[in-house]
């Protein structure tokens, strides 16, 4: 297979994927958005009463909070370098330097 011919090749085939990832969720998106309490596709009517009911709720406002609070102290500590790097390192690096 020539370059050109692969690299249409790979598209077409991460495209597909991408089509096959993604279209269930749009549908699940789409159908959040639905009255009924069954699932339809494509929805009669639209409504934010769902959404509403859920952000009311108190144990999904306690679940949200402490799921920002863990993510905020997770990245703070996935993003700070250490206080004290070992002599020979950078704080880029995992090991020694290489070389001799």
């Amino acid at each position: 297979m020539t370059g050109r011919a692969s690299r249409a090749a790979n598209r077409t085939v991460v495209g597909l994927v991408l089509l096959f990832l993604w279209t269930p969720i749009l549908v699940v998106f789409v159908v959040s958005f639905d009255t009924s309490t069954f699932l339809r596709f494509p929805p009669e009517e639209f409504s934010f009463a769902s959404y509403i009911e859920v952000f009311q709720t108190a144990e999904f406002s306690r679940g949200l909070w402490i799921s920002l609070v863990v993510a905020a102290g997770s990245t703070l500590l996935a993003i700070t370098p250490p206080a004290r790097t070992p002599p020979g390192c950078s704080a880029r690096t995992a090991g020694p330097p290489s070389g001799g």
